[in-house]
């Protein structure tokens, strides 16, 4: 059973999308999350991700996405996200 939790653990933090279009122009786009609940209501997230093109031969980009929640009741909830985008 622990296996099987770290199993997915490992998914959740470490996914990797494969996109392929033709033989010559295959992307790699990797990424992994992290969430903190500081308390009941309040919660904030980091999201980084790196994407390769040209046969994963070329970093394309880094991509950063921080965010804050507030939970105000089980129906309301507010988050604030930012967004930081690096292409060389």
């Amino acid at each position: 059973m622990k296996a099987y939790k770290n199993f997915i653990l490992f998914l959740l933090l470490f996914e990797v999308t494969a996109l392929c279009q033709s033989n010559t122009n295959i992307q790699l786009w990797t990424g992994a999350n992290v969430k903190l609940e500081l308390n009941k209501k309040w919660s904030v997230s980091l999201s980084p991700e790196l994407r390769f093109t040209d046969t994963i031969k070329t970093f394309n980009s880094f991509i950063t996405e921080v965010g804050v929640k507030y939970k105000l009741n089980k129906s309301i909830s507010f988050l604030g996200e930012y967004r930081y985008t690096y292409r060389p």
